[in-house]
């Protein structure tokens, strides 16, 4: 393995004990000159639960994106379950069971715990009132009313 990644637990190096579900074949990815993810293999087992980590600018996210298809490797295959995804659209991998989020600190930095935590209330009740074929009631910060507020 020429990334110099591999899986370990507290006792030691883990060996698969599931046929892989996820493999990663001589990953690479160039942008220009630049050289961000450089040759990485691995496989992770089947009903196994893994972590990748490294510093900031080690390629983390270049690799990820790679799994999901948001980017295509310069270099090298990825496999799901035996069926190359390498090349395959993102939403056809996600409509796969693999799938990303992207972390955005920021997004409810000037909130509350409380107000973040009404304000998914309230979507969650607009999303029912939806469902339902109402519209939804409007509180008095533009989303879905609590108790009293709305018709």
């Amino acid at each position: 393995m020429s990334s110099g990644l591999e899986a370990t637990s507290a006792e030691g190096p883990v060996e698969a004990l599931a046929p892989p579900i996820l493999t990663a074949s001589g990953i690479t990815k160039r942008f220009g000159g630049l050289i961000a993810v450089n040759d990485v293999s691995f496989d992770i087992p089947d009903q196994s639960i893994v972590s990748l980590i490294g510093p900031n600018g080690a390629g983390k996210t270049t690799f990820f994106n790679m799994l999901t298809g948001l980017i295509r490797p310069t270099s090298g295959q990825i496999t799901l379950s035996g069926k190359n995804i390498t090349r395959v659209r993102p939403d056809v991998i996600t409509g796969r069971g693999v799938a990303r989020t992207f972390q955005n600190i920021r997004l409810f930095g000037a909130m509350t715990a409380l107000e973040k935590r009404l304000d998914r209330t309230a979507r969650a009740d607009a999303r029912r009132d939806l469902r339902r074929g109402r519209p939804p009631a409007m509180g008095p910060r533009g989303g879905a009313g609590g108790p009293g507020e709305g018709p």
